[in-house]
């Protein structure tokens, strides 16, 4: 199994990864490390790629719809409806799943408090990010840009880029039509509350091998977005 493992040079008990789709159980279309039990995969193959993860406990697993809201660990279970997570206990383990959607981990740098949250262009247009940096305390915190589609295969009309308050992050290719890059717009928005920012540089949409894509696929799985305090 292929993970990615965010390089961000905080607390060594900090734990956190992304899951990459290789080396499952699900078919196609959902081939083959699908962790998400939404999307019309067969349940016993989502329970089997769940089971190959190496987890100190059971993962929180969010209803994410789109929003921006941020509950507590205790909170997140598969009936609530929520995008972000956050925590100060050990083991409780936090996790978004994405198709093109922006992941984002958060950690304190002493290593005390975690969160996670799941980005689309609405979540980033109402602010979670915001709710759950301030959730976990925004002095001295980091956080990890995952995997998302990349501007070159993510456009978008005036219906989106009306909801943000400047042009950062897009680049108009017509008249009604603009390219969005939402890892830079993540960014901007994380450094704007102070936080130190490390990952991005990938793109859902470009590489078929390693990552689900919804915008190039329709009908595809889900990678897990995983972050813990040991």
């Amino acid at each position: 199994m292929r993970l990615i493992e965010p390089d961000w040079g905080i607390s060594r008990n900090i734990k956190a990864f992304v899951t990459c789709r290789g080396h499952g159980f699900s078919k196609a279309p959902y081939n083959s490390l699908n962790l998400s039990n939404q999307v019309g995969d067969v349940d016993k193959s989502v329970e089997k790629n769940r089971g190959l993860l190496d987890l100190p406990g059971e993962p929180r697993y969010l209803t994410q719809v789109h929003g921006n809201e941020c509950v507590p660990a205790c909170r997140a279970s598969r009936g609530v409806k929520a995008d972000a997570s956050f925590t100060a206990k050990r083991n409780e383990v936090l996790t978004v799943l994405v198709a093109d959607c922006v992941p984002v981990l958060f950690a304190n740098k002493n290593g005390t408090r975690v969160g996670a949250a799941h980005a689309g262009w609405r979540g980033l247009a109402n602010g979670v990010l915001r709710r759950t940096a301030e959730a976990i305390g925004l002095s001295s915190l980091s956080a990890w840009i995952g995997p998302c589609i990349g501007p070159c295969h993510y456009s978008v009309k005036r219906d989106v880029f009306d909801r943000f308050p400047t042009d950062l992050g897009f680049k108009e290719i017509s008249m009604n039509r603009w390219e969005m890059d939402l890892a830079g717009i993540a960014e901007a928005q994380l450094i704007g509350l102070g936080v130190q920012v490390y990952g991005g540089g990938f793109c859902t949409f470009c590489d078929e091998e390693n990552f689900f894509s919804y915008r190039r696929d329709g009908k595809t799985g889900r990678m897990g977005a995983f972050i813990w305090i040991q």
